[in-house]
C-alpha cells in the first residue's frame, strides 16, 4: 500500500483528500495549519465561555474540525495561519498578506522536515505552497503530486483588463493583478510536479495556454471534486414551483467580481421583484456606492456556519454563479445535491449539465438576464431541472472521489 503525505497550511478541499486518502489506506499524515484536534485544548477552553460566546465560538471550532479523520495522522505547523485569519477578520488585509507569506515559508521548512525523517512514497501539495517542498533533497526521491485548485493567474489578470474596460466601476482596491513572483513560483510548483491534478477541464487548459513549464500537459490529470453527502442533500420532495411566486435565486461564496456577483445584480436590475428575487450568502467584496444602488433587489447574509448551507439552499430555486475565473467550484455540486437548478458559466467548473442547469460560455450580463428569464417563464422546466440536479450530483459523491485518486495512484505508483 503507498505511504502518501499531504500538506496544506489552510484547509481548501485538502481535508476531504486526507479522509480519502485514510479511507484508502494511503494516508501517512496530513500537514495543515489549521486544526483543532477532537477534546483538545481549544474544545475544553470554549466549555468554559459564556454561553453566548460559547456558542458561537463552537460554531468556529466545527470549520476546525473534521469528525471522521484520524488525529494521530494529523499535524499542524506554527500559529501563522491563526494571525493570519485574524488579520482578516479585523479587515487588516495587508497584514494578513505578510503573515500567510511568512507562514507558507514556515509551514515549508516543517513539511521538508517531517520528509527528511521518514520515508513515503509520494507527496501531495496544493498550488501556493509547494514550490519550496517540492523543490528539496527530501522530496525529490518521492512522486510529487500538485493538486491545482484555480486556473492559472495569468488568465485572472486578462480577464480583469477586460473587467476594468467593461465593469471599471465594480473593481474594488482589492481586485489587483496578481503578481509576477507569485505566477513564478506557480510555474516552479509545475516544473517540479510529476503529476498535476485539476478540478476542471478548464483549469487543465489554462495551464497548458499560458505556462512556459515544457511538458506540462502529459502531467495534468482530471480529478473532479465533491461533495459532503453528509450534509448535502435534497428535500425529501422537491415541491412544484410557485408560478406567481418570485423564483428565488441563491449567490453563495465571495461577493465578488472575480464571480460575477456584479452580472447577477445588474442583470436582476432589469427583472421585476414580482418574478425573482436573490439572496447572496458571502463576503461583501464589491464597491459600497455600486452595491447600494441595487441594495432594494436582494438580501445579503454575510456569513453562515457551514451546516447552515443546506438550509439556505433548500429554500431557494436556483443557485447562480456567473464566475469568470475559478478552480472547480464545489458549492455547484452542494446545489445539485441540494435539488436546485443551476445557472452557471464554463468557467465555473463542472457542475450542471443540461439535465439540471444552464451552462453559459462566457460571464455576460444579457446572456445571463436571458438565462434567469426563460425559468422565470418556464416553470414546468425549472421543476424538471430541480428534480434531475440530485441524480447528477451523484457522479460528484465521497465514494466516486475516492475510486479517482485509487485509480490514479494505481497508475502513477505502480
Amino acid at each position: 500500500m503507498s505511504r502518501i503525505a499531504l500538506f496544506h497550511p489552510g484547509t481548501q478541499h485538502s481535508r476531504t483528500t486526507a479522509l480519502a486518502l485514510q479511507r484508502l489506506g494511503s494516508l501517512a499524515w496530513y500537514a495543515t495549519g489549521l486544526y483543532a484536534r477532537k477534546g483538545g485544548m481549544l474544545e475544553r477552553m470554549i466549555r468554559l465561555a459564556p454561553p453566548g460566546l460559547g456558542s458561537r465560538l463552537e460554531a468556529e471550532l466545527a470549520r476546525l474540525q473534521h469528525p471522521e479523520l484520524d488525529d494521530t495522522l494529523v499535524r499542524t505547523a506554527g500559529w501563522h495561519e491563526w494571525a493570519e485569519r485574524a488579520a482578516r477578520r479585523a479587515g487588516l488585509g495587508e497584514l494578513a498578506h505578510r503573515i500567510d507569506r511568512r507562514g507558507n515559508q514556515r509551514f515549508a521548512e516543517s513539511v521538508i522536515e517531517w520528509l527528511s525523517r521518514e520515508p513515503i512514497d509520494a507527496v501531495w501539495g496544493f498550488d501556493g505552497c509547494s514550490a519550496e517542498v517540492f523543490a528539496s533533497p527530501a522530496a525529490r526521491s518521492t512522486y510529487r503530486i500538485l493538486d491545482r485548485t484555480i486556473a492559472d493567474w495569468r488568465e485572472w489578470n486578462a480577464l480583469l483588463a477586460q473587467i476594468a474596460e467593461r465593469h471599471g466601476d465594480w473593481l474594488a482596491a482589492t481586485d489587483r493583478p496578481v503578481s509576477p513572483e507569485t505566477i513564478a513560483r506557480n510555474d516552479a510548483e509545475y516544473d517540479a510536479a510529476d503529476a498535476i491534478l485539476c478540478g476542471s477541464p478548464h483549469v487543465a487548459a489554462s495551464l497548458a495556454r499560458h505556462s512556459p513549464v515544457p511538458g506540462i500537459a502529459p502531467k495534468t490529470s482530471l480529478l473532479p471534486y465533491c461533495y459532503d453527502g453528509n450534509l448535502f442533500a435534497p428535500a425529501p420532495a422537491i415541491a412544484a414551483p410557485a408560478t406567481d411566486a418570485p423564483m428565488r435565486l441563491l449567490f453563495v461564496g465571495q461577493i465578488g467580481v472575480r464571480k460575477g456577483a456584479h452580472l447577477l445584480l445588474e442583470a436582476l436590475a432589469d427583472i421585476p421583484a414580482s418574478e425573482a428575487s436573490l439572496t447572496m450568502v458571502g463576503a461583501m467584496q464589491l464597491p459600497p456606492r455600486m452595491v447600494a444602488r441595487h441594495a432594494d433587489r436582494f438580501t445579503h447574509i454575510p456569513s453562515l456556519p457551514r451546516t447552515q448551507i443546506p438550509g439556505i439552499m433548500q429554500r431557494h430555486d436556483v443557485l447562480v454563479l456567473p464566475s469568470y475565473f475559478e478552480g472547480s467550484a464545489i458549492v455547484l455540486l452542494e446545489a445539485l445535491a441540494s435539488g436546485l437548478a443551476v445557472i452557471q458559466t464554463r468557467a465555473a467548473g463542472l457542475g450542471a449539465t443540461e439535465r439540471s442547469g444552464i451552462v453559459l460560455d462566457k460571464p455576460d450580463t444579457d446572456a445571463l438576464r436571458e438565462a434567469i428569464l426563460s425559468l422565470v417563464h418556464d416553470r414546468a422546466r425549472l421543476q424538471s431541472l430541480r428534480k434531475a440536479a440530485p441524480d447528477d450530483a451523484r457522479r460528484y459523491s465521497f465514494d466516486n472521489y475516492c475510486a479517482g485518486i485509487a485509480a490514479l495512484l494505481a497508475e502513477t505508483l505502480a
